[in-house]
């Protein structure tokens, strides 16, 4: 009995030892595991497979319309404009190293991905448009689009750049698109004063005077135009609508004047030069005629020879033909519709050349006095100083309307920073995981091979001694 309990005590004191030398074993296989893992994942984020090292930055837009997808000027918006060869050439020059890297590679190192601001929803409701947004779609962020990017350039243009020129010229191409998005997504101001007085200085009364109505016109239809944009906005007491007043004011009280009197009194300053681009013209206008007649030609065939179910040959001009099967009033009607427009086209050129055939004969009419040419030149010069100054007054009044869409503090730029692998980011985590798998694994095999090996022995132990007890009793 004495034996027996000796025994119990020894197998117990055994298996203490056992469990203890069992964990210190299974902490040591885990440190192995760990120290095998990290040595591979270092391996492997920073040699095999090594992450791209970037800078990176935000960009966001707080203007009125930026969440609705639009630009300042009323244009469908894109970012896209932060990877244009200019803006990217522009960046490398003004930070010095338009020599040392290519542009296409730097722009295909930008990625630009966007996301929502956590105020979105604030200030999409501050707009004067959300009224209608609510009635037609209701205020969520699917009506809705992203205003706030992060724009990040990655090594991949020159994996030894270093972390500064890397920051420095992300911050550059950032800054750089920042002036062309301005410059190139407003309202365009058409400043081109100088050339047009070098042309005015240079041509003939009657082209002074289509010039001058074709800018009088182009402002009233741009006017107009800026003026359905924002009814509300005026600068300086003045909306755009009163551009339109101007500029049809001067176009029936003072332009319409002189081009009478410019063509009563026949003022030129060289005839000849003058009646030979009205004959060029008039060969132009010719040719167009001859061709308009031809289609027209074989549009009053087809209507004359038209029956259903058949298949129709148009000339649309050159060598060019289009079929049209014609199995329908809608064909039938459609050639009567081509004729009318043809018919017109070509009485409109008919009188194009009756009119020039005119100026070319009043040329050949009594010349206008001295004094007769002064005056008009006088008033000439009148009507481009009004024109002048209204185009002066339109274009302040179209920049302050581009600063009044776009101002200052409403395009943010973050703050530019370096992102480099390191063994405490997310991504070294993952690769620790993905790679010790295998080796904790292993571990736990041997680990388990072990403790069938110890349960084996302790078992053997235990019966040698069962048998010798048995022994010593019989």
């Amino acid at each position: 009995m004495g034996n027996s309990k000796k025994n119990n005590r020894v197998i117990s004191d055994q298996k203490k030892t056992l469990r203890q030398n069992n964990l210190l074993f299974g902490l040591a296989l885990l440190m192995i595991g760990i120290v095998i893992g990290f040595v591979l994942a270092c391996y492997d984020l920073y040699k095999a497979n090594p992450v791209k090292r970037s800078a990176s930055t935000t960009i966001e837009f707080t203007y009125n319309g930026a969440a609705l997808n639009q630009m300042p000027n009323g244009q469908p918006f894109t970012i896209e404009g932060i990877k244009k060869a200019e803006v990217v050439e522009a960046a490398l020059k003004n930070i010095g190293l338009s020599g040392k890297y290519n542009t296409e590679e730097v722009r295909a190192s930008i990625r630009v991905k966007g996301y929502f601001p956590g105020d979105i929803m604030e200030r999409l409701v501050s707009y004067e448009s959300v009224y209608n947004l609510i009635s037609e779609h209701g205020v969520k962020k699917d009506n809705v689009y992203t205003t706030a990017y992060e724009v990040t350039l990655f090594d991949t243009f020159d994996p030894s750049v270093s972390s500064g020129d890397l920051k420095k010229l992300l911050t550059g191409i950032v800054s750089q698109y920042e002036k062309y998005f301005r410059a190139n997504y407003v309202y365009p101001v058409n400043d081109d004063s100088e050339n047009r007085v070098q042309f005015m200085e240079s041509a003939d009364y009657r082209q002074q005077i289509d010039v001058l109505r074709n800018r009088l016109k182009t402002i009233d239809e741009y006017a107009a135009f800026l003026f359905n944009e924002d009814v509300n906005f005026t600068h300086n007491g003045m909306n755009f609508n009163d551009f339109c007043v101007r500029c049809r004011d001067v176009e029936n009280n003072n332009l319409s004047n002189l081009e009478a009197t410019v063509m009563m009194k026949v003022y030129s300053k060289n005839p000849e030069r003058l009646s030979n681009m009205y004959q060029y013209r008039i060969n132009l206008l010719n040719t167009n005629v001859k061709r308009v007649a031809e289609n027209l030609a074989e549009i009053d065939a087809l209507i004359d020879n038209y029956e259903m179910d058949d298949i129709l040959y148009v000339g649309m001009g050159g060598d060019s033909v289009v079929a049209i099967e014609s199995h329908s009033v809608e064909t039938y009607e459609s050639l009567i519709t081509q004729k009318i427009e043809l018919t017109s086209r070509l009485t409109s050129l008919n009188s194009e050349i009756d009119i020039y055939k005119g100026y070319i004969e009043d040329l050949s009419k009594e010349k206008a006095t001295a004094a007769e040419t002064e005056a008009a030149e006088k008033e000439m010069t009148s009507i481009v100083s009004k024109l002048t100054g209204i185009e002066t007054a339109m274009e302040e009044m179209i920049k302050a309307f581009n600063e009044y869409r776009l101002g200052d503090d409403e395009i943010i730029i973050g703050e530019t920073q370096y992102k480099v692998p390191s063994i405490f980011s997310f991504c070294f985590f993952v690769r620790f995981c993905k790679l010790a798998f295998p080796v904790f694994m292993l571990m736990f095999v041997v680990f388990g091979m072990k403790q069938v090996a110890d349960q084996k022995k302790l078992f053997e132990e235990k019966m040698a001694r069962n048998k010798e007890i048995n022994t010593d009793h019989a």
